[in-house]
């Protein structure tokens, strides 16, 4: 096991993955590009504009992101992808 802190692009990436929400739904729930999406997974961006939004489109907080608590908030406000939506959406096998 790493003890590597888990970055905030670490954190999107894994709740992405675990909501089952592509880098491609996500990226345009928060209006954004995919390539945007991957570029803060893979560490490109500490704190991206579109920060409140993703957040919310997850589900989780902001703090949570941001690595400021550990515990998997849920936003105060509601989610821009709805359960339903999010059981429709497939990931791609290499994502």
């Amino acid at each position: 096991m790493s003890d590597k802190p888990e970055t905030l692009g670490d954190r999107v990436a894994r709740i992405r993955t675990l909501r089952k929400i592509s880098q491609q739904a996500l990226a345009e729930e928060v209006g954004m590009t995919q390539q945007g999406i991957g570029i803060i997974e893979a560490g490109g961006s500490n704190h991206p504009r579109k920060l409140r939004d993703i957040a919310r489109a997850l589900n989780v907080s902001e703090a949570f992101l941001l690595g400021e608590t550990t515990e998997e908030e849920a936003s105060s406000e509601p989610s821009l992808i709805s359960l339903d939506e999010a059981e429709q959406v497939t990931m791609p096998a290499d994502e």
